[in-house]
């Protein structure tokens, strides 16, 4: 260990020349170029040199902070000794006792020359330490003037920012917890959809930071999101902690007083238990801004293009309802009735009920079969005491939960109070998150014994449209072709030309068009086959049979062929068509043009599927096949128009053909 310790001082008291003399090996070492590929050399093209007589990664003895020489040298801001060690190989990621690399102390240090020559030397960005933070961890809590500079540059490097420490802070979180307002601004215009975070809000409402509070809701985050991590909301800990500042700010851009957090408190429950003076303080300010609602919005977001504009509130249109998503069972609910079930909510019938037996707290899950992204809920209910009054949507990880609150809202009573009239809608917004699974929760009705109302309806997008049109690299339409009504995966799939050049520049629907296609291949999978105009029932030997065309799913693409059961080889002609259609919205046809049966006799026609021969189609009846005849064309006419005559009155009297 010697040498290692002359080492470590001689980086620790910048002495190059005694660095130079301890990596140059005594006699009978030897000094290696290491083997890295190209992406590992040093800047400038230099190859690395590994050393066998000293272990230049070593750390300070044990009990002390177990840096390494590179770590030192960085602490130090020597950059010729830091290049020196990393030219001999120096692990650019190796960490000291605590699990702090290089690039975590540079930043600490703030030393920007350091974090540019690690960066070079492919330090790792997102490195973890004992305490699971990064390098944007630790610059969201540095104190030193310069940290707007650090942070830039660590942003340059494209980190991971949504990354979780140990005590599950993003460093989001942490700037909110250090009222650091320049880091915060400078990480909401790199990536805009951290306004999305709910815990960064509720760690500054409780510690009273007004101005981080009022920084966040000017940035799109929502004053009523209910954290995972917190289980509870900002104005929730704004009114316990007694920060009479924030709630006003929090008020100001509608925080809602009523909603309930995950341990079923509200903000007026949570001031009613207050000191006397300030829980008359904040019921009073409760209910004065009860009077005027929101008079604030959110000031700006980040556009494409750099600037600034007003924040729009997300609105996603309707999804598809579909009973499926439910069943009248105990997994999926906890209030189940045989003659009014839950499963009535996604009926579209607005005089059909889902009756609970209790008045509050019953529940029913949604399993949605593909993540999709909410971003309001409409309920449809009726002007009774068994109307529901509070409730909450929340999401889930499986059938079974965890469940995180997403939004608490309160309903009217509203509408008809006669049950055969149709329910009215009320919409609920303001919120979005993502799930397969979800979970309608009610909290209670307005005095009824029972609770009944009549349906809902999500607004939202699949996923998979989003996930999609990220991986064709087109992301800047997402949110049009959404807006359009392409909400779900397939009506993604199923836009033609037409459809997206509304959307999309002429080269993008060259491209987007050829990906659709693609897709839709693997997607939609013919399953069922139908005849649009099926074969005749008698047709002359060797004579042209009329065209025969069968229809499939809409979406699908296939070959198809013909054939006779029993398999005889009489049938001549076209005997493969294409499933095809002019618009991907129909159901496609194939038509079979050209056929004839070479022999006399009583056939069954079959439509087969060529990629799938188990998807078959068999006529509805037998086709006779007529000898040739050497009658003229007028008898044969004749004799056919007396056998479809004598056919209509056998099926008019029920006789058997």
């Amino acid at each position: 260990m010697g040498k290692e310790v002359d080492l470590l001082n001689a980086v620790k008291n910048n002495d190059q020349q005694k660095l130079q003399k301890l990596l140059l090996p005594d006699k009978g070492y030897q000094v290696k170029k290491t083997t890295a590929s190209s992406s590992m050399r040093m800047p400038g093209g230099r190859i690395r040199v590994k050393l066998d007589h000293i272990n230049i990664n070593c750390r300070e003895p044990t009990g002390s902070s177990g840096y390494t020489p590179l770590i030192l040298a960085v602490l130090n801001g020597n950059k010729d000794v830091a290049e020196t060690l990393l030219f001999h190989s120096a692990d650019v990621d190796f960490p000291d006792s605590k699990g702090n690399t290089p690039l975590h102390l540079a930043v600490f240090a703030g030393q920007t020359d350091m974090m540019d020559l690690l960066h070079q030397n492919k330090a790792k960005i997102d490195v973890q330490n004992s305490d699971g933070n990064t390098p944007v961890h630790i610059i969201s809590q540095c104190v030193y003037d310069h940290r707007i500079n650090v942070m830039l540059k660590l942003l340059q490097m494209s980190p991971t920012i949504y990354i979780r420490n140990k005590a599950r802070a993003t460093p989001l979180d942490v700037a909110a917890m250090f009222n650091k307002k320049d880091i915060i601004s400078i990480m909401l215009d790199h990536d805009p959809s951290l306004k999305y975070n709910t815990t960064a809000i509720i760690e500054a409402a409780i510690r009273g930071y007004g101005e981080i509070v009022q920084l966040l809701l000017d940035y799109g985050v929502s004053p009523n999101g209910i954290s995972d991590l917190k289980e509870t909301g900002p104005l929730h800990e704004a009114t316990r902690f007694c920060r009479i500042e924030v709630a006003k700010i929090l008020l100001k851009f509608g925080a809602n007083p009523a909603v309930r957090n995950m341990n079923n408190e509200s903000p007026k429950t949570i001031a009613n238990d207050l000191p006397k003076i300030k829980s008359e303080e904040f019921l009073k300010l409760f209910e004065e801004m009860s009077l005027t609602g929101a008079i604030a919005t959110p000031r700006f977001i980040e556009s494409e293009n750099g600037e600034f504009f007003a924040a729009p509130s997300k609105c996603y249109p309707e999804i598809p309802t579909d009973p499926s998503w439910t069943r009248n069972s105990p997994e999926y609910c906890n209030s189940c009735t045989p003659n009014y079930p839950n499963i009535n909510l996604l009926d579209g019938n607005l005089r059909s009920f889902w009756i609970m037996q209790d008045s509050h707290h019953a529940w029913t899950v949604l399993d949605l079969r593909h993540s999709h992204t909410l971003t309001g809920i409409t309920i449809y209910g009726w002007d009774s005491p068994e109307m529901v009054k509070c409730f909450e949507i929340q999401r889930g990880v499986d059938i079974e939960g965890p469940w995180t609150t997403t939004g608490s809202f309160v309903c009217k009573r509203t509408g008809s109070s006669n049950p055969k009239e149709d329910a009215v809608a009320q919409s609920f917004k303001d919120f979005e998150a993502s799930s397969r699974y979800w979970r309608l929760q009610v909290l209670g009705n307005y005095g009824g014994n029972y609770t009944c109302f009549h349906g809902i309806a999500l607004c939202g997008s699949e996923d998979r449209v989003m996930e999609t049109m990220e991986k064709l690299g087109f992301t800047q339409y997402i949110d049009r072709f959404i807006c359009k009504g392409c909400n779900t995966y397939r009506k993604l799939l199923l836009q033609d030309d037409t459809d997206l050049q509304e959307v999309c520049t002429a080269d993008d629907v060259e491209t987007l068009s050829k990906e659709l296609k693609r897709l839709r291949k693997s997607e939609f999978k013919l399953s069922n086959l139908k005849w649009k105009h099926p074969p005749p029932y008698s047709n002359p030997e060797r004579e042209v049979i009329p065209d025969i065309v069968v229809t499939g799913d809409v979406g699908c693409t296939d070959a198809l062929t013909i054939s006779v059961e029993g398999g005889c080889d009489i049938l001549h002609g076209n005997l493969t068509a294409i499933l095809d259609t002019t618009s991907l919205k129909t159901a496609p046809t194939a038509t079979f043009t050209g056929v004839t049966i070479s022999a006399d006799g009583t056939y069954r026609i079959i439509v087969r599927s060529k990629s799938n021969p188990d998807i078959t189609l068999r006529a509805p009846a037998d086709i006779v096949i007529k000898p040739s005849s050497n009658l003229s064309k007028e008898n044969i006419d004749a004799f056919e128009s007396l056998e479809a005559m004598l056919s209509d009155l056998a099926t008019s009297l029920d006789l058997p053909s």
